[in-house]
């Protein structure tokens, strides 16, 4: 049975690149000789154990199947129950984890990824680089909060600036037309909330 490599790509925000590790990835995969590759690619909150993207991947992954990605925190920036709750899924399921910058986890590419030793000091490196990663979004949304504060105090806060590539994307699918609000939402990865704010601000 051939395995295949599920590579899962994911930013946190719109404006952000989801596929920036596309290269070191596909690289990686064609070093290892991985020939069935499917790829799942999405902006969403790695804080959040609910992604419409990992759902699918882990829906569709079969037992033996791997979950590639570059860094551990591309999967996980979840709390300890929500990261436990995720290695129970992926344990249910079957599947191994490599994470590209985590040279542990390539053990899993081996034959012998049974081996008992091989998962142990994989499961620890990972808990280990998941519990960081968790840290690092926490300690980063404090730091940001605290700014935010300090700005108003001061009173320079002025808002989260607007996203001007998302907004002319959506322009341009509404001056194409043919489509319904809920098509360029879900082409430009928004709400239809947002597609309804930028046709106002063209009709003003």
């Amino acid at each position: 049975m051939n395995t295949t490599a599920h590579i899962y790509l994911r930013a946190s925000t719109s404006d952000q690149d989801a596929t920036r590790a596309l290269q070191t990835v596909n690289q990686f995969a064609e070093d290892h000789q991985l020939k069935n590759v499917v790829y799942y690619v999405e902006n969403f909150s790695g804080a959040k154990l609910e992604r419409p993207e990992l759902s699918r991947l882990l829906s569709s992954a079969k037992k033996g199947d791997l979950i590639l990605v570059e860094s551990i925190d591309r999967l996980t920036r979840l709390p300890a129950a929500q990261y436990e709750e995720l290695k129970a899924i992926i344990a249910q399921r079957g599947l191994r984890v490599v994470v590209v910058d985590l040279p542990t986890s390539h053990g899993a590419l081996k034959a012998s990824a049974d081996d008992r030793v091989i998962q142990l000091i994989n499961g620890l490196m990972m808990d280990i680089a998941a519990h960081y990663a968790h840290e690092d979004y926490t300690k980063r949304r404090q730091r940001q909060s605290q700014g935010i504060a300090k700005a108003k105090e001061e009173g320079k806060y002025q808002g989260r600036p607007a996203d001007t590539a998302l907004r002319d994307k959506i322009a341009r699918y509404l001056v194409k037309g043919g489509y319904t609000y809920a098509e360029i939402a879900k082409l430009c990865e928004c709400s239809v909330g947002m597609v309804a704010k930028v046709k106002k601000l063209m009709s003003e």
